[in-house]
């Protein structure tokens, strides 16, 4: 997936990550996009496993912060 993002905001989002303790684009946009979904819908984001795992052991995308931010 792409993402584009007008001209300064990339920074800006670099900024926030690394205050936040980020260490990846991917797992901030992820967080961004479960707040935002659940706001709208009322409900948090449900995801699904390809093996049919239970959700509760479907990680959080907050808590992989093992990439670099580029």
């Amino acid at each position: 997936m792409e993402l584009a993002l007008p001209k300064g905001m990339k920074a800006r989002m670099r900024e926030a990550i690394e205050r936040a303790g980020y260490t990846s684009f991917n797992a901030y946009v992820a967080d961004a996009v479960r707040e935002k979904y659940a706001r709208d819908m009322g409900e948090e984001m449900e995801l699904v496993s390809h093996k049919k795992a239970p959700l509760s052991t479907v990680p959080h995308y907050s808590t992989l912060r093992t990439f670099t931010v580029v």
